[in-house]
C-alpha cells in the first residue's frame, strides 16, 4: 500500500508542473516518464501478484481544485490520468487490450468517481474540423479511484492519435455529483514501448 501511495505521490508531483519534460525520467522501478506519458513496465517476479500487462498513460490537461483533507485551509490539484493495457506475452503480446481512467488523487473524500451502477454511459468528444464530433462509451466503476472502460471507442482513438475530451463523473470534496468534461492530447502517442 506504501509503494500505491508513493507512486501516486510521484505521479502527482509530476502532474502539477506546468512544463513537463521531453526526456526519460524514472520515477519508479519500471515506471517511466517520457514526453508527457507515463510508462509502467515493472516486471513482478512475484508468481501470487502476477501482472499480465504494462501500462501507458497520459495524465489530462484539465485539473480540479479541492481542500484538503489533511489541512482545511489548504487546496490540492487532481486530475484523471487515461491509461491503456498492453499486453505482455501470448498471442495478443504488445496489443492494445484495455482502458482504464485513474483519478489522482489518494483520498476518496478530496476526489472520487462515484458509484455507478453496472455500465454507464460517457460522453468523448474530438476535435477535427473546427468543431467537435461526439462518441458514446461505457465504463464501470471498480472503486473510487479507478473507472474501467468497457468498449474500444477510446483505444481507437488512441490508435488515430486524436486531441479528445471525455465528460467524466466526479466528486470533490465529497459533494454531489458533476459531470466535467477533461481532455487528452493523444496525437504525440508512439505504439513502439522502447526502453
Amino acid at each position: 500500500m506504501i509503494k500505491i501511495k508513493l507512486f501516486f505521490l510521484i505521479v502527482c508531483l509530476f502532474f502539477s508542473c506546468e512544463n513537463y519534460t521531453k526526456d526519460k525520467i524514472e520515477i519508479s522501478d519500471g515506471v517511466y516518464l517520457i514526453n508527457d506519458w507515463i510508462y509502467d513496465l515493472k516486471k513482478s517476479n512475484n508468481s501470487d501478484f502476477k501482472i499480465s500487462f504494462y501500462t501507458i498513460g497520459k495524465i489530462s490537461s484539465t485539473r480540479f481544485k479541492a481542500v484538503s483533507i489533511k489541512n482545511s485551509n489548504e487546496n490540492v490539484m487532481h486530475g484523471i490520468g487515461l491509461y491503456f493495457k498492453y499486453d505482455k506475452e501470448g498471442e495478443n503480446k504488445d496489443q492494445i487490450i484495455g482502458a482504464f481512467f485513474k483519478n489522482t488523487s489518494m483520498d476518496s473524500m478530496e476526489f472520487k468517481f462515484p458509484n455507478c451502477l453496472n455500465i454507464c454511459p460517457l460522453k468523448v468528444q474530438v476535435y477535427e474540423n473546427d468543431k467537435y464530433i461526439e462518441f458514446k462509451g461505457s465504463y464501470s466503476t471498480s472503486n473510487s479511484f479507478v473507472m474501467e472502460l468497457k468498449d474500444k471507442v477510446l483505444i481507437d482513438l488512441l490508435e488515430a492519435k486524436k486531441k479528445i475530451r471525455v465528460r467524466i463523473p466526479i466528486s470533490i470534496n465529497n459533494k454531489n455529483t458533476v459531470f466535467e468534461f477533461f481532455e487528452f492530447d493523444l496525437s504525440d502517442y508512439n505504439r513502439q514501448i522502447e526502453l
